[in-house]
C-alpha cells in the first residue's frame, strides 16, 4: 500500500481542481480517565484518498520511563485498522485539499 503514495502525490500536484485530492486530519487523544499518559495527544493521523492512514505518534505522550528514543510513525491500511489497535480516541480536525 505504501508504493501508492508517489502515484497519489503526483495527481496531487497535477490537479487543476482543489477539491479532487486532499487528505483529512484526525489525531488520538488519551482515554480520559487513563493517567498512563502525560499529554492527552498521543498521534497526529493523515488520512490518505486511498483509505490508507499514517499516524506520527507523540513519544512525549508516555512517560520518560515507557517512550520511545527516536520519532515514530505508523502506516495502517485504514482508519478501522487503527483504530482497532489504538488506545485512544479518534477525532476528525479537518480536510486539507491540494489548492487551498
Amino acid at each position: 500500500m505504501p508504493s501508492d503514495l508517489p502515484s497519489t502525490i503526483r495527481r496531487a500536484l497535477a490537479t487543476e481542481d482543489s477539491t479532487e485530492f486532499g487528505v483529512e486530519l484526525y489525531r488520538i487523544l488519551a482515554p480520559p480517565d487513563d493517567d498512563d499518559f502525560v499529554d492527552s495527544v498521543l498521534a497526529i493521523v493523515v488520512e490518505l484518498e486511498s483509505g490508507m492512514a499514517i499516524a506520527d505518534w507523540n513519544i512525549d505522550a508516555w512517560p520518560d520511563d515507557e517512550q520511545l528514543m527516536h520519532p515514530h510513525q505508523s502506516i495502517y491500511g485504514s482508519l478501522t485498522d487503527l483504530e482497532q489497535v489504538t488506545e485512544g480516541t479518534l477525532e476528525h480536525l479537518t480536510r486539507v485539499n491540494s489548492r487551498q
